[in-house]
């Protein structure tokens, strides 16, 4: 398999892991602190997007040069809410 037709799954297995990472550090306790850092979770929230975003570019090339198959539409689609996830996450994380 060449790497165009793993990277996408790359790409959902990485942003599965920073989605955790993003939803269990962003909890907010008594003192109003996040339990990871603020500019932490920027950072993951907006690697977690690029990822996910070349994910779902990537499958949409594919879909459109291989023709329609559930493989790459399941992928594509999975890569496309992952970036939605971490597009509000990242918006609701930033400071006002």
């Amino acid at each position: 398999m060449s790497l165009r037709r793993v990277f996408p799954i790359i790409a959902l297995a990485v942003a599965a892991v920073l989605a955790t990472l993003v939803s269990a550090g962003s909890i907010v306790d008594e003192t109003g602190a996040t339990l990871l850092p603020l500019l932490t979770l920027l950072i993951a929230s907006e690697f977690g997007f690029i990822v996910a975003l070349i994910g779902a570019t990537v499958c949409g090339k594919l879909i459109l040069v291989d023709g329609v198959n559930a493989r790459d539409v399941l992928l594509g689609v999975g890569c496309a809410l992952a970036c939605t996830f971490f597009a509000v996450q990242g918006l609701r994380l930033w400071p006002s």
